[in-house]
């Protein structure tokens, strides 16, 4: 899914609104919703009557540092120890407590729109992943800002 360019400024905006007690930015985006898992937290917006948007905050507390810290490689998707596709072990437990939620919200919407910046962006990444993977008939687009390593050269492939 192509975007045009005001929809990555608001992204990035997006992103920097989600920041806790630092909103410097107010996206566009419309009818919002905040969720908050832990580590895993952000909102839920839209743009267009189509188009659902995930925004997933960055690094911003130390519970996020601790999830970070778990560094140790794990097996996606979801326990398949055939494949050679390694994850951060932190992210994918942080993202599985808000993976049943997500699919959820994007039941109804053809496109999807997932952005983050650093945990937020990996965490974009595992999502923007498995949305494709278990709705392959919504178009999606992941938009990420200082995104570490999320996986291994097998995950990039």
């Amino acid at each position: 899914m192509q975007l045009d360019r005001d929809t990555l400024i608001e992204c990035l905006g997006a992103c920097l609104e989600t920041r806790k007690g630092k909103n410097a930015y107010e996206s566009k985006f419309t009818k919002k919703e905040t969720f908050d898992y832990g580590v895993a937290d952000g909102f839920y917006a839209q743009k267009g009557a189509k188009t659902k948007v995930i925004v997933f905050r960055g690094s911003d507390e130390l519970i996020d540092w601790v999830a970070n810290l778990f560094i140790t490689k794990r097996v996606v998707p979801y326990g398949n120890y055939q494949s050679k596709v390694r994850v951060h072990s932190g992210w994918i437990d942080t993202y599985k407590k808000i993976r049943q939620y997500i699919h959820d919200q994007v039941l109804s919407f053809d496109n999807v729109v997932v952005t983050g910046q650093s945990l937020g962006a990996a965490l974009a990444t595992l999502c923007a992943i498995d949305i494709q993977y278990n709705f392959p008939d919504k178009n999606i687009a992941c938009v990420s800002f200082g995104s570490p390593k999320v996986g291994n050269k097998a995950f990039v492939e």
